[in-house]
């Protein structure tokens, strides 16, 4: 073999263990495990919302809108006389509609005008009272109580605390199962903030000889928590 012969080996070879160009080295492949936690934590509310509904008929626009007011008037001045700060009072929805019979569709048999009044209150134990003091002024419909918490963030971060906490614990007991161990944590995520949903109960207007029974309960707040693990 010649010298130059083998100048062009030697080359050869040399460039054969070379990266090619453009290209970089991989990072070697990462074990991980992904678990997930959940957690529920029973919170006592401490706001309700009822809704509170006038609907009157009369012949005419303006009869039923005067009919309408005053009514509302009535149910508001009831409902004023046992709220307190910081409790309020606001129409959620208002309307006046005609109303058609079989016969004819063009020309309306009269109007229907409804007002809703919507009171969020924090005096959840008047919750009865409220409900039959508003029958008693005249209101044609009742919605809720719709139960809240005025601390959700609160019971979210526990929530979540305690989610996490079962996620590590679920992570170290499936890596011990593999015969594997955990070397760190690389992410944690959950979902953005989540409300707790009210809890709602319906209420029957209709009147009744001994006050009305409304039992609190407790809201739950749920979270789920993803953790990442890095196994050796």
């Amino acid at each position: 073999m010649t010298a130059r012969t083998l100048v062009t080996l030697m080359i050869f070879t040399t460039l054969l263990a070379l990266p090619a160009f453009g290209q970089t080295a991989q990072p070697a492949p990462v074990a991980t495990i992904e678990v997930l936690g959940t957690a529920r934590v029973m919170m006592k509310p401490d706001l309700a919302v009822l809704s509170f509904a006038v609907e009157v008929s009369a012949k005419s626009a303006q009869d039923a809108v005067r009919q309408g007011a005053e009514q509302t008037g009535r149910l508001l001045a009831a409902l004023k006389a046992i709220t307190a700060p910081p409790d309020s009072l606001q129409t959620s929805a208002y309307g006046v509609y005609p109303v058609y019979g079989k016969e004819s569709r063009l020309t309306p048999d009269g109007y229907r005008a409804r007002n809703a009044i919507t009171l969020e209150t924090r005096q959840l134990d008047k919750l009865g009272l409220f409900i039959d003091e508003a029958v008693k002024a005249g209101a044609t419909g009742i919605a809720g109580p719709s139960f809240r918490l005025s601390r959700d963030e609160e019971a979210k971060r526990e929530a979540n605390a305690q989610a996490l906490r079962q996620a590590i614990e679920n992570g170290h007991a499936l890596a011990k199962a593999a015969g594997v161990t955990i070397k760190r944590i690389l992410t944690i995520s959950y979902p953005s903030r989540e409300t707790p949903r009210p809890f709602p109960m319906e209420a029957s207007v209709a009147a009744a000889a001994a006050p009305t029974p409304v039992v609190v309960g407790e809201i739950p707040v749920d979270a789920t928590v993803s953790v990442t693990f890095q196994l050796d």
